[in-house]
């Protein structure tokens, strides 16, 4: 058998279409465990699976099955140092090793035993006590496999556990609410009953009415996406045909409900609609969509009087920030369907002229036929910078603006800068960098004149930097890095300019050196990089003509200490995941975190010292510090992991107050 595996970059180079010839292929030398699998009272245990787990990145597992005398053999082992796993059915999981292994010999015989697994039994009913049949039981340990099973008839369930002590349990079944016994842990005992009541779903009723007419519509699909999530992981762009819908009677759907929803319902013939909507009490309410009937826009591109086909057509809503792109038709026809009301502009590309139609007004249900359109000569647009004496214009970005492509160009050695194809009409230049270099104005007007060149000269005035110093205080931020920018004032941000000062790095000292040209308030921001979703909104400055500006910058960050037992099993290399939930608005004034946080860290559980790339440390064994976390009250969930992520070692879920410049503690259980 050859194995191909994707490993580090630098191993080979990338693979191409074709043969490639690797040339003479040499084999090393393996070691090999052999052993006995038994029983606690000494039986031979046969069917069971057997795998290796050595160190090294690069190391294959090997997998072996007892045979009927129990007995194994797992070959093939390229780490000098490995342990070997074991599980089967009705028994807990066992470990033994790791061994010393040499090259071309057999370590072993072994002997391993397995205890009898745990047996759970079980009943689940409903809000009435009735028994509910079909709910699925998962049993989640601290560390090994994950036990599933199902209820019966009667609602009664077991599972053999193959791993001892505490289990999280999760029961669901379509209908009933899930039931999630794992904020606290389930000890497991044999003999032991465990009985789990279920509630009933909450389910809400929509209704899709026509919104001119009130009339029930019957064909539709509508998609819930529970939650406070602002927008929907994927779904088709505005104007885009609906999903095959379903048929509703009455135009009513049942379905289930949180306390908050997003919610997108599409039809045939009608604009789709995207809303939140908030439920005080779901599963006793009624939510009526309106969807209007949606529009239709339709014309003729020409040139002198005949059809141009292949013309490209771009329209934009006012309202939406995506636009929608059609292609004309042998005889120059075109036809946008499924449009929502509103103001469009539309605007039409060719190798024979350009067009732009501004203020296309559609009502619901419209059908509305612009008619032969002419393209007319394209203009162009050429833009001279003059730089003060002894300095460059050149590498200078300008944006054209009121055009659906929002063309870019940038001056040249001579300062010179030019746009082409523009459609005629009412145009504005904005200057994409110069503002970090020169006093100029942000939107300069000029008009497009078709088949003609326009001319536009912009005098740079020389503009001194302010000299900005920071000293960064931050007692709890455990090595990680941090960048600092300065935000733009509010009317540069909403020109599509961000920063005066992009974000870079402090310094080892904690020192951050910036130069900003005056542009009005602005304020200082913080980012961790270990947690980027994290930003800190600090002082505002305005920076003056040649001016020095020092701050001293305090960071409030909290610390999170970790600790759990490890099990002898465990592979090397481990991952912890955490994930916060703002239940208070974060402690410290001028905070600007989101209310939903997320992280991964990687790192080898035998290891102790700072883990790289992050603001954590493994102080030993079974105990991480997590340092840079922002202050607040949070809910904080944390899954301890193997690499791969696909056996769940540790968790934990708790309601946290981590205090700025302080400490706070959670064991993983």
């Amino acid at each position: 058998m050859l194995l191909f595996s994707a490993g580090r970059p630098d191993a080979l180079a990338p693979l191409e279409p074709g043969i490639r010839e690797l040339g003479d292929l040499v084999l090393p030398a393996a070691a090999a465990i052999s052993g006995r699998v038994l029983s606690s009272e000494g039986r031979p245990l046969a069917q069971v699976l057997l795998s290796s787990s050595g160190q090294g990145w690069d190391t294959l597992g090997q997998s072996a099955t007892s045979d009927a005398e129990g007995r194994f053999v797992l070959g093939g082992i390229q780490a000098s140092r490995a342990g070997v796993s074991a599980s089967a059915l009705e028994h807990q999981s066992a470990f033994a090793g790791p061994f010393d292994l040499t090259p071309g010999q057999i370590h072993g015989p072994i002997e391993i035993r397995l205890e009898p697994g745990g047996r759970l039994e079980g009943r689940v009913v409903g809000a009435q006590g009735e028994p509910l049949a079909g709910v699925r039981i998962d049993l989640l340990p601290n560390g090994g496999r994950i036990v599933t099973t199902e209820s019966d008839a009667q609602g009664r369930f077991e599972a053999v556990l193959q791993t001892p002590g505490a289990h999280r349990l999760l029961a669901r079944r379509e209908g009933y609410r899930a039931r999630d016994i794992g904020e606290g842990l389930l000890e497991v005992e044999a003999g032991t009953p465990v009985e789990l009541v279920l509630e009933p779903e909450a389910v809400t009723e929509f209704l899709v009415q026509d919104a001119l007419t009130g009339a029930a519509i019957e064909r539709f699909t509508l998609t819930v996406q529970p939650g406070r999530s602002g927008y929907f992981a994927a779904g088709p762009a505005p104007g885009s045909p609906a999903p095959e819908p379903g048929f509703h009677a009455q135009g009513r759907l049942r379905t289930a409900a949180g306390e908050q929803d997003r919610v997108r319902v599409q039809a045939p013939g009608y604009a789709a609609l995207q809303a939140r909507v908030v439920w005080d009490a779901p599963g006793q309410a009624t939510c009526t969509l309106r969807l209007e009937p949606a529009a239709r826009l339709s014309g003729r591109i020409q040139s002198a009087g005949s059809g141009v086909a292949d013309v490209r057509l771009i329209l934009a809503q006012s309202r939406s920030q995506t636009n929608l792109e059609a292609r004309t038709g042998p005889e120059g026809g075109f036809e946008f369907a499924e449009l929502a009301p509103g103001s469009y502009t539309l605007e039409a590309h060719a190798s024979t002229g350009v067009l732009r139609r501004a203020d296309i007004r559609l009502q619901a249900a419209e059908r509305r036929d612009l008619g032969p359109l002419e393209l007319a000569a394209s203009g162009s647009l050429r833009v001279r910078l003059r730089p003060p004496p002894g300095q460059s214009a050149a590498g200078l970005g300008l944006r054209l603006e009121d055009s659906l492509q929002s063309p870019l160009a940038s001056s040249d050695g001579d300062g010179l800068a030019r746009f082409e194809g523009l459609p005629p009409g009412p145009a504005r230049v904005r200057f994409e960098g110069a503002a970090q270099r020169f006093a100029a104005s942000s939107w300069m007007p000029v008009e497009i004149e078709p088949g003609r060149e326009t001319q536009l000269e912009i005098d740079l005035a020389p503009l001194a930097a302010c000299r900005i110093e920071v000293e960064l205080v931050a007692p709890k931020l455990g090595g990680a890095a941090v960048r600092l920018s300065l935000a733009a004032p509010k009317e540069l941000r909403d020109e599509g300019i961000p920063w005066l000062v992009h974000p870079s790095l402090v310094d080892a000292e904690g020192r951050w050196v910036g130069f900003a040209f005056p542009a009005g308030q602005a304020s200082i921001d913080a980012w961790v990089d270990s947690l980027p979703d994290w930003n800190w909104t600090g002082p505002e400055v305005r920076p003056s003509p040649g001016g020095l500006i020092q701050e001293r910058l305090e960071l409030p960050a909290a610390e999170l200490l970790l600790d759990w037992q490890e099990a002898q099993d465990w592979p090397l290399d481990l991952r912890l995941e955490l994930a916060l939930s703002a239940l208070e608005a974060p402690a410290e004034a001028g905070s600007a975190a989101r209310r939903e946080l997320s992280a991964t860290l990687p790192f080898d559980r035998r290891t102790p010292g700072a883990l790289q790339g992050s603001a954590a440390e493994l102080l030993a064994p079974g105990r991480l510090r997590w340092s840079a976390l922002p202050p607040g009250r949070w809910r904080v969930g944390l899954r301890l992991c193997s690499a791969s992520g696909e056996t769940l070692l540790r968790s934990a879920s708790a309601d946290l107050d981590l205090p700025a410049n302080g400490n706070a503690e959670l064991s993983l259980r």
